[in-house]
């Protein structure tokens, strides 16, 4: 298991450049988000190396489970910090479909938003694998179903996803 990505989920561990605790990060405003890049593979960590941050901690599948079953709402904070950052409206206990603001800053051609949303596409898949219960594991889906839909309805309107983005490719090719 990966201590530090679980103690950074706790709120012990300070990381990147300025140093902040998860709850630190998941306070910043947009515009401190938006500048800020290294943050977002500690909140979303994957298991491959990072192409943007040499030190990025990697998810295994023991801190996948950790993380599946006691830190859920923490993820899902997380999560939502980012779907309100891009304008993404989202209740999990409603029947309304998720949408977006219209005209976000980030709906235009290979926006390095579209790799953060991959990535969290594929992170919410690795925990819904990893999760103990069919409960836990549907409640990642969910999240990242209802992000990915919004993503592709915001794109099928304003054609902003390319071939060098491909937002969303990385989580559907690992089906849970």
């Amino acid at each position: 298991m990966k201590q530090d990505i679980i103690d950074f989920y706790e709120g012990k561990l300070k990381v990147g450049r300025n140093k902040l605790s998860f709850d630190e990060i998941v306070k910043l405003p947009p515009d401190r988000l938006e500048k800020c890049h290294d943050y977002i593979q500690w909140l979303f960590p994957l298991p491959e190396d990072s192409k943007f941050m040499k030190d990025a901690p990697k998810l295994d599948e023991s801190t996948a489970k950790v993380l599946a079953k006691d830190y859920s709402m923490r993820v899902f904070e997380a999560v939502k910090v980012m779907m309100k950052f891009w304008g993404i409206h989202l209740n999990l206990n409603s029947k309304d479909k998720p949408s977006v603001d219209p005209d976000q800053y980030w709906m235009k051609p290979d926006d390095h938003n579209h790799f953060r949303i991959s990535r969290i596409l594929r992170f919410l898949t690795l925990l819904s694998k990893a999760s103990d219960t069919t409960s836990r594991a549907i409640h990642f889906q969910n999240i990242a179903m209802s992000l990915l839909y919004a993503v592709f309805v915001s794109n099928y309107k304003k054609k902003f996803a390319t071939e060098k983005t491909k937002i969303g490719r990385a989580s559907c090719r690992e089906r849970v």
